[in-house]
């Protein structure tokens, strides 16, 4: 059985503590790590070997949702109690919120959720690695399975009657449709792309200009062949790190 290598961020060391004690009682999953410093955690996360990580929502150092970004696109799960975060946390495209009090159920569930998760990332990872053509399956809801080739996407945006959906752009003009697809599946699948806004990825090679905030970037259209983006802040960092490495 593949485990999960899995580290719990939470300022609150009973909560830490909970959480570890219902992860190690399951199978599939290893506790590789436990930080009450979430500033700690970023900066040794270079360091870190882990598939997962449960990470407190609201915490007085660096917040839940700044942790999430520095992931470099590995799959997380909020714990939170219920506040104005909620929001901007389903915006990220967690695996799982857990609401406190915590409890086995709960912890469980959403351990299974992501464990499947993650067994189905590897998979098409491995097999996209295997295709000599660079080619990965995606599900396309009724219509079965795309095949698309991961260095020809341009530009990915979320569906408007639900986030988990994408619709991707081709170099080509062509576009698909794929569903419960989160960013991060994207980001590991194929290493170009980068999110630059909550709904929004751009292939780092199309961009041609970054304006303050804006992104102008070839675009396949009829009508147009560039398009304007917008950068959010929260994402600019790691934008310009990927476009200085292109």
């Amino acid at each position: 059985m593949e485990r999960l290598r899995t580290v719990i961020v939470d300022d609150d060391a009973t909560s830490v503590q909970t959480l570890s004690d219902f992860c190690c009682e399951l199978p599939y999953v290893d506790v590789a790590g436990r930080f009450h410093d979430s500033l700690n955690f970023i900066k040794l996360m270079p360091t870190l070997d882990f598939d997962l990580c449960l990470v407190n929502l609201t915490m007085k150092q660096a917040n839940g949702l700044e942790v999430a970004r520095q992931l470099d696109g590995k799959p997380f799960i909020f714990t939170a109690r219920g506040d104005r975060m909620l929001l901007s946390a389903i915006d990220m495209e967690p695996v799982s919120i857990v609401l406190k009090p915590l409890n086995k159920d709960k912890v469980n569930s959403a351990m299974s959720r992501a464990y499947s998760q993650i067994l189905t990332d590897r998979t098409i990872l491995r097999k996209a690695k295997e295709d000599s053509l660079g080619y990965a399956l995606f599900n396309n809801g009724e219509r079965g399975k795309v095949r698309v080739k991961i260095s020809d996407i341009v530009y990915v945006h979320t569906d408007k009657k639900d986030t988990r959906n994408k619709h991707i752009v081709m170099r080509d003009g062509s576009s698909y449709f794929i569903v419960v697809c989160p960013f991060n599946k994207l980001r590991t699948i194929a290493p170009n792309l980068v999110k630059v806004n909550n709904s929004e990825m751009v292939a780092v090679q199309e961009v041609r200009q970054l304006e303050r905030d804006t992104i102008i970037m070839n675009y396949p259209s009829r009508n147009a062949k560039e398009k304007y983006v917008v950068l959010s802040r929260a994402y600019r960092q790691e934008f310009k790190k990927q476009l200085e490495a292109c």
